[in-house]
């Protein structure tokens, strides 16, 4: 997760006594999220912003990219 920044989501579990949420993001992972990071959006702006989101996701497949892997600990070169 990103701290601070926006992502597409909806939330899928709230209990009043809890201060998360479980949100369920345009791409399908389901986390939890602290309630203060949780921002309402109109419902055409979550669709606009996932259809852009998504699109622009489809626009970088078969890219090279450089990319850090953990298990080795540097940047490689990689495909998405």
């Amino acid at each position: 997760m990103y701290s601070h920044r926006y992502c597409p989501g909806k939330v899928r579990d709230y209990d009043d006594d809890d201060d998360e949420v479980v949100v369920k993001f345009y791409d399908g992972l389901k986390t939890r999220v602290a309630l203060s990071e949780v921002f309402p959006v109109p419902r055409e702006k979550h669709d606009a912003d996932r259809r852009y989101i998504l699109c622009k996701e489809a626009d970088v497949v078969g890219q090279v990219v450089v990319a850090w892997n953990d298990q080795r600990r540097l940047f490689e070169l990689g495909t998405l």
